[in-house]
């Protein structure tokens, strides 16, 4: 008995530190300069890390539309590089994350209107949206905005006439792959399973 008492402490212990749903707010704020993102950053893939493409960026600068919600770093965009115009919109290159996670707010800034996009798996062109966020408000001063939705996605996308906007404190929530469950259960099974023969051997 005391050996299958202690497997199984043993294995909720191990259980209990199981990664858990927490909410992060990417602020970026420990990025500094000006750069294309060329890496992952939290987990998160921002485009395809072809610099050579209308990829995000980072930035600290200061200018009428392009003010970080929190200070001082803000990310952006541009919908199409030169000689190419912004008459018909565009998506922004995805900004994707392997992890399913719920999407709950970000804040904007900017002179254009725009659609926030999520997406179920990678983004494709083809794709239909999970769900969409129309923007029809923005102002140079960063304004949260609220998803309302609570739908486990992997894909953002961000819609408009041209990127001149600032994008700043993404707040979203990894969500644990069932997997990583179903393996910690499954080893607690087994442990007791081994503990419970033991006995019946003692």
């Amino acid at each position: 008995m005391n050996t299958t008492f202690r497997a199984v402490t043993l294995a909720v212990a191990v259980i209990s530190t199981a990664p858990l749903a927490n909410a992060v707010v990417l602020t970026f704020d420990d990025l500094t300069g000006s750069q294309f993102f060329t890496s992952n950053y939290q987990g998160f893939q921002f485009g395809d890390n072809n610099i050579n493409t209308t990829d995000w960026y980072w930035d600290t600068s200061v200018n009428p539309f392009n003010l970080a919600f929190s200070a001082p770093t803000w990310v952006g965009t541009a919908c199409a590089l030169p000689p190419n115009s912004c008459t018909v919109q565009r998506d922004s290159q995805p900004i994707y994350n392997a992890t399913p996670f719920t999407f709950t707010s970000l804040a904007l800034s900017g002179d254009v209107n725009l659609i926030v996009k999520a997406y179920v798996g990678l983004y494709s062109p083809a794709a239909i949206p999970a769900f969409t966020i129309a923007i029809n408000d923005l102002t140079a001063v960063s304004k949260i905005y609220n998803t309302g939705n609570a739908t486990l996605i992997n894909s953002i996308v961000i819609a408009g006439f041209q990127g001149f906007y600032a994008l700043d404190n993404l707040n979203v929530t990894p969500i644990p792959e069932p997997e990583t469950y179903a393996l910690m259960a499954f080893g607690l099974l087994a442990v007791v399973g081994f503990a419970a023969k033991r006995n019946r051997k003692v």
